[in-house]
């Protein structure tokens, strides 16, 4: 699972990199409503791309490559991270809700009173950090499934 929204990875096959371009251009669109699995960019040797998702899912990560000639054949040096909006969305929210829990404890303490209640934006923050992992940790493992399995030997 992809706890942190970015990762490196290379994928490596024995397609030249000529081969393999021309592999990642027939799955790749340059715009949605598509059929292919992947929507963006291809130029040279170095790529942008996402699953081609018509819903909208801000889950969906970027992935960054370049194609390079190994001596087995080519290389695919892939970073996958999240969308900054979404990532930067995420991080303000959680930052709020943490700083709500801390002023409702910081007057529990000065009141000597607390409730259990009290406690209920951190447990908020938390589940809203372990759904954003989850929903990530898929469209990452969807979209990693697809490259490898265009890239199988």
């Amino acid at each position: 699972m992809a706890w942190l929204p970015y990762e490196r990875l290379i994928i490596e096959t024995s397609l030249n990199p000529a081969e393999a371009h021309a592999s990642l251009a027939q799955v790749v669109a340059p715009e949605l409503p598509t059929d292919a699995p992947f929507v963006g960019v291809l130029s040279g040797e170095r790529f942008a791309i996402r699953r081609a998702v018509s819903a909208g899912n801000p889950f969906v990560p970027e992935i960054t490559g370049t194609l390079h000639a190994d001596p087995t054949g080519t290389a695919i040096d892939l970073t996958i991270r999240m969308r900054w909006l979404v990532l930067l969305v995420i991080v303000v929210l959680f930052v709020a809700l943490s700083f709500v829990e801390w002023l409702l404890l910081r007057g529990a303490w000065q009141a000597g009173t607390f409730q259990i209640a009290q406690l209920a934006p951190l447990g908020v923050a938390v589940l809203l950090l372990a759904l954003c992992a989850l929903l990530y940790g898929y469209q990452v493992r969807k979209a990693k499934d697809l490259l490898h399995q265009l890239f199988a030997d």
